[in-house]
């Protein structure tokens, strides 16, 4: 009865969305929510939920497909645009949908739900040619400048030859190009853009545009605090204005402060490099960790930036932009140490150890699928038992 009287309930979603289309009693459950429930959690006012929901219907697979299909065709812009990504995320297993899909775009006018459903497309079938010449005609003829350059970087992507996965590279130069890194940089004076500060992601909405940044290192590869900041821009013809400086972002309060710079909740896009490979995810820490404490020995902050950057890569949008314990874990040298994680552990949850001199540390990641691969979503740690003391006689 109780899914009958919540707002997310299977009753009350099929009611005021529409778009649950199979009964209640047939859906796929995760963590106590059928997938409609799921579905409806897309258009959260709390984007953090929005991002969680998808990542569940990213790990139920395939049996969401009819749902988010459905989702597809409602009228909340901000349902559509992440039935889209959460489609997107699924990758080859979405291939059902991309008829779906080719006919939405057809008749989307809102611009970034189209590239959402631009960069789905690229994701789940490339080498489909119903596919091609839709993103090529996006790529000549869309009247949104952003729709046209992310249907041309998926082409571009899709042309490439297939090569091995390289190496993991201390500071690498795929987190360099972000939209807004020169127009941070003339708002730190006197700062050389590199040398004093990284972005961990950029959100937008309409046409502001935040910077999450950690202005985290001097010239002389001095550490100035944990604080994440937000640098709001407004777009005015091709130039982003400076409009103002947020934070710090921390805790339960950070995304509405965000929201409220930004104009709303609803129709956040957060565009940032993440996923790490399940196995490659220790050694990618150790790797980032330890290039951040070497660039700061030898006064190289660029490159201890960069390491940063590439460090947030394994670490969900929430927890590396609103919470300052992975900086502190970073000054305090765990990224530096190896992780003995048990990857032999079914679903999301791994057991993990680290040991840091006197300092050991026991507990539970949980993972999230984002990008390429997984995001430490939640780290808890295993807090010790007091020890037993002897009785009094």
């Amino acid at each position: 009865m109780r899914r009958k009287t919540t707002i997310f309930g299977c009753t009350a979603v099929m009611a005021m969305l529409a778009f649950a289309t199979v009964a209640c009693k047939d859906e796929a459950v995760l963590e106590g929510r059928p997938v409609s429930e799921w579905v409806s959690l897309l258009r959260h006012s709390d984007w953090s939920m929005q991002e969680k929901a998808s990542d569940a219907l990213v790990r139920m697979g395939p049996v969401t497909l009819p749902h988010l299909q459905k989702a597809m065709t409602t009228k909340d812009p901000t349902l559509r645009r992440w039935a889209a990504v959460t489609l997107g995320r699924l990758g080859p297993k979405a291939k059902p949908a991309v008829p779906k899909l080719l006919n939405r775009i057809a008749r989307e006018e809102v611009p970034n739900i189209r590239a959402a459903i631009v960069e789905a497309l690229a994701r789940i079938d490339i080498k489909d040619p119903k596919v091609i010449a839709e993103l090529e005609k996006r790529a000549k003829r869309d009247v949104d400048g952003t729709v046209k350059s992310t249907a041309e970087r998926a082409l571009a992507k899709g042309k490439e030859d297939p090569k091995p996965k390289s190496k993991i590279k201390a500071g690498g130069q795929d987190l360099k190009n972000w939209l807004l890194r020169d127009e941070v940089a003339k708002v730190i004076e006197g700062k050389s853009p590199a040398a004093s500060f990284a972005i961990i992601a950029e959100v937008a909405r309409e046409k502001r545009r935040a910077a999450i940044v950690w202005p985290g290192v001097d010239a002389e590869g001095k550490i100035l605090g944990d604080e994440v900041l937000a640098f709001i821009f407004e777009k005015k013809g091709d130039k982003f204005k400076f409009i103002e400086k947020v934070g710090p972002l921390r805790g339960s309060e950070a995304a509405g402060k965000l929201a409220e710079v930004l104009g709303g909740a609803d129709g956040q896009h957060v565009v940032r490099p993440c996923g790490v490979a399940k196995e490659e995810l220790a050694a990618h820490l150790a790797t980032q960790g330890a290039a951040f404490a070497k660039a700061l020995e030898d006064k190289k902050p660029a490159d201890a930036m960069a390491a940063f950057e590439q460090l947030s890569k394994a670490f969900s949008f929430t927890r590396v932009a609103y919470d300052d314990s992975v900086i502190k874990m970073l000054r305090d040298g765990f990224f530096a140490q190896a992780w003995i994680l048990d990857l032999k552990a079914e679903g999301n949850q791994v057991p993990m150890n680290i040991k840091l001199a006197d300092k050991e540390m026991t507990g539970m990641l949980i993972l999230r699928p984002c990008g390429v691969g997984f995001v430490i979503g939640e780290l808890k740690e295993q807090k010790a038992a007091a020890p037993k003391s002897d009785p009094v006689p």
